[in-house]
């Protein structure tokens, strides 16, 4: 078994030490961590994004491999268009949350207190999404709303909980990034 596990940084791997580990003790597992916004790479760690010549870098040969791929929608849906016709076997589970943004919503200005920015994003997708597509990097790990790793303040504002469909206009202590869209315009302490 050969886990080719993606991650943004090297703080972003979950279960390091233990995978590392089981790599050292069972001669027929084989870990390869894959970072994409790490410089400075360790030995052991390689960086980019899934490509056939990363797979074939690190993996003998996929013709014959049931493939298992996780994580957000884009990246489980890369994964399948590089290999779904290439391998024998191919099972994926994406855990993007199901948007219940309507596209025609529009843009709000967000001012973010702790850079002093003002941003004007789009209501069409997750807080988190239209942040790093403005050049922010709010810290992030799951982006499906269970590990609070995005979560930051809300001063003021709107937002709609992507997962519920319930909207908060309150200020909140722990607003999610990754499954919060806004609705209003927004003050969040980033």
């Amino acid at each position: 078994m050969t886990l080719l596990y993606w991650a943004r940084t090297r703080a972003d791997l979950c279960f390091l030490p233990l995978l590392e580990a089981l790599d050292q003790r069972e001669p027929l597992f084989h870990l390869h961590c894959i970072l994409t916004r790490e410089h400075d790479l360790l030995a052991a760690e390689h960086q980019g994004r899934p490509s056939l010549e990363l797979f074939q870098s690190l993996l003998d040969d996929v013709s014959g491999t049931r493939t298992y791929a996780c994580g957000p929608a884009g990246f489980v849906e890369a994964v399948e268009q590089l290999l779904v016709d290439r391998v024998a076997s191919f099972q994926s589970e994406s855990f993007t949350p199901s948007s219940l943004v309507s596209a025609d919503l529009g843009q709000v200005q967000v001012v973010l207190t702790k850079s002093g920015k003002t941003l004007t994003l789009p209501t069409d997708r997750p807080l988190l999404k239209a942040l790093e597509e403005a050049g922010e990097s709010p810290a992030s790990g799951c982006r499906m709303g269970i590990c609070n790793s995005c979560a930051c303040g809300k001063q003021a504002g709107m937002t709609q909980d992507l997962l519920t469909g319930e909207q908060q206009q309150q200020p909140a202590s722990a607003l999610r990034l990754c499954i919060s869209a806004a609705r209003s315009d927004l003050v969040l302490e980033l």
